[in-house]
């Protein structure tokens, strides 16, 4: 009875320990991002850590729980060395990987500002190929050495722990009623671990959007941990079909076909996407109205028409060129590029204008696979890809992701020259991605500010003048519309850009130096990623119908938002508003303009302005779910399924 007595005793004090290294993770995941989440108090950071128990309970039943289920079988035979080594080391393996989740989150989070999800692809799948991922794992390891000091830290705490069992010995006279006892332990501990993986005995298991109403959407990150995310989203690639609304009312709310037809002759223009590496609106003094780390762009928007309310569709680079190619937002934990819906029927920017005349091609100067770039381009029909092979010298290498910006810039606007026009190419910037490094001749140049990327944004933006001071005497040059846009937002540094509303804040930026009337600052529209495809095809005055899941910025609308979603949670601006909406009902609701930092929740004041902005996040959702899942995202299968259904 004794040795029944040790094994319960020490299996107790494992899990304490466990849970212990859990919060001191998660106490590490606030620290490494404190100025994300400065403005909590005591009391909030205390119910923080208590909520997190919740979902930290839930990993070790769901990962846990069947070697906890094998440790009180009962039976003499798991007091054995061998059971008990075996037990031990899976134990030790199993553990120590989610606690080095958690811990390697707590840098990752830092681009992404969310939870990682699926953990294959988010935390390792940084390229395509096994060897990408394992360059990329082993620069981690060696760039952020504590996490791994830290790491081997709490294996040898958890090692020493799994060891206190070698004291307890074999039964000698194991009978009958020790079996019975045993059996009760067993079921207890079974029912313990249902218990616990479920978080609690409600209807349904607790899920990533139950962290948010004990923090609130922008905090539900500390409660969260990083291997609770990954369990919960490996479950989630598929949509899942909405019926908020009919499909007459959905038509009247909100209709992805759009036709920007006019009087005025199509447009043959050549049209380039610069896609700026973590861009974020607060790096831009136009926008920001304090200190810029982009006095060539501040400059160039002075002959441009911007638009200083516009955000990013997700928080990954993965999940951009979509949304600014496809007009496809990112309302997955799964970046669309490496969803089930990827070879979905949908149109693009690359295959419209293709199928107009337009020479395409895609420019980036990283290694080939790197994000799925070179894959997703060649699914849109690209006639050309440019990558770091393509510029072959690698002397202009950064030893990290690609070749520098201001040399395959230069290289992208002497191959413009080859092509016939009208082209579209679209650009990907790759300098301005941690690690921030700049070329060693401009070390004393470009110097670091209050963040790190600062000073690889100075470099970006110097390399952009260096691209249209070249440009500019191109032949091509008057005859093109440029496009400036932001993958996702950076590192932040004020309050603001750290809420729900500022990690996606960018710059969308259209330029055309033959175009004078193409000038001033649009601030009342809202807009984002998803809108550019629509915006370019209706500045040319493309003649088609087209699916879009955005609208034209230069058509009037009476409804203009951006939608994100991040851990689950979708939002809506709309209006000087903010809606947070969990998939089932509002669970905030923010006056932007009076209440910048989201202190006021106005969720339960009645408004009609809040109304309809939960009735157009459902309409949208539904819309997408449906296309997504049907693959209806082209306006040939569009009218096909209306003939069927005439």
């Amino acid at each position: 009875m004794d040795s029944v007595i040790k094994n319960l005793k020490f299996f107790a004090i494992q899990i304490v320990v466990l849970l212990a290294l859990f919060e001191v993770t998660r106490l590490f995941f606030l620290l490494n991002n404190f100025t994300q989440f400065e403005a909590l108090n005591f009391t909030q950071i205390s119910t923080i850590f208590l909520a997190g128990l919740r979902f930290d309970l839930s990993v070790i039943g769901y990962i846990d729980g069947l070697l906890i289920l094998l440790f009180f079988l009962p039976g003499n035979f798991k007091f054995s060395k061998i059971f008990r080594i075996t037990i031990g080391f899976l134990f030790l393996f199993v553990n120590s990987i989610l606690i080095l989740a958690n811990l390697a989150d707590s840098e990752y989070f830092k681009f992404t500002k969310k939870r990682a999800s699926i953990f294959i692809f988010d935390l390792l799948g940084f390229g395509s190929t096994k060897a990408d991922a394992s360059d990329q794992i082993l620069q981690f390891a060696a760039e952020f050495w504590y996490i791994t000091l830290i790491w081997l830290i709490f294996s040898i705490i958890l090692f020493f722990t799994i060891r206190q069992r070698k004291k307890i010995s074999k039964i000698l006279n194991y009978n009958v009623k020790l079996f019975f006892i045993e059996t009760a332990i067993f079921l207890f501990i079974a029912a313990f671990t249902v218990l616990a993986a479920r978080g609690g005995i409600q209807l349904k298991p607790i899920s990533v959007l139950k962290a948010s109403e004990y923090a609130g959407p922008e905090n539900s990150v500390l409660v969260l941990n990083t291997p609770f995310t990954i369990i919960k989203s490996l479950g989630k690639t598929r949509f899942e079909e909405k019926k908020y609304f009919s499909d007459k009312e959905l038509s009247q709310i909100y209709s992805p076909l759009h036709t920007y037809k006019s009087d005025k002759e199509f447009r043959k223009m050549n049209v380039v996407i610069l896609i700026l590496e973590s861009f974020s609106a607060e790096y831009i003094g136009t926008l920001n109205h304090t200190k810029t780390y982009t006095p060539f762009l501040d400059s160039l928007i002075t002959q441009s028409l911007i638009f200083s309310n516009a955000y990013a569709s997700g928080t990954q680079s993965i999940e951009a060129v979509p949304s600014i190619i496809a007009s496809i937002p990112s309302l997955s934990e799964t970046p669309f590029i490496t969803s089930p819906y990827s070879t979905n029927h949908y149109q693009s920017l690359t295959e419209l204008l293709q199928n107009e005349g337009w020479f395409t091609s895609f420019f980036h100067g990283g290694n080939r696979g790197t994000m799925g770039f070179d894959t997703y381009a060649l699914s849109t029909r690209t006639h050309s890809i440019y990558e770091r092979p393509e510029y072959g010298n690698d002397n202009d290498y950064d030893g990290r992701w690609g070749i520098y910006d201001e040399e395959f810039l230069q290289f992208a606007a002497q191959k413009f020259n080859t092509f016939s026009q009208p082209f579209f190419s679209y650009i990907f910037t790759l300098s301005s991605h941690h690690p921030y490094t700049v070329p060693e001749k401009y070390k004393n140049r470009f110097v670091q500010g209050e963040l790190p990327i600062e000073k690889s944004v100075l470099y970006a933006d110097f390399s952009l003048r260096r691209f249209f001071e070249t440009a500019s005497k191109m032949p091509w040059y008057q005859n093109t519309l440029f496009v400036l846009t932001a993958d996702h937002t950076g590192p932040a540094n004020g309050e603001y850009y750290k809420n729900p509303i500022g990690r996606f804040k960018i710059p969308i930026i259209f330029f055309s130096p033959s175009d004078t009337l193409l000038k001033g600052s649009i601030d009342s529209l809202t807009t984002s990623q998803i809108d550019i495809f629509p915006s370019i095809l209706d500045y040319l005055q493309y003649p088609k119908e087209i699916f879009t899941f955005g609208k034209s910025v230069f058509q009037t609308q009476k409804v203009n938002f951006a939608i994100n979603n991040l851990s689950g949670m979708y939002q809506i601006i709309e209006n000087n508003h903010i809606l947070f909406f969990d998939g089932n009902q509002t669970v905030g609701y923010f006056n932007i303009k009076s209440d910048s930092l989201l202190k006021n929740n106005l969720k339960d004041v009645e408004s009609l302005q809040k109304n309809n902005s939960e009735k157009h996040i459902k309409a949208f959702i539904q819309t997408y779910n449906h296309r997504m899942i049907y693959d209806e995202m082209n306006i040939d299968k569009t009218k096909k399924i209306k003939q069927n259904e005439n």
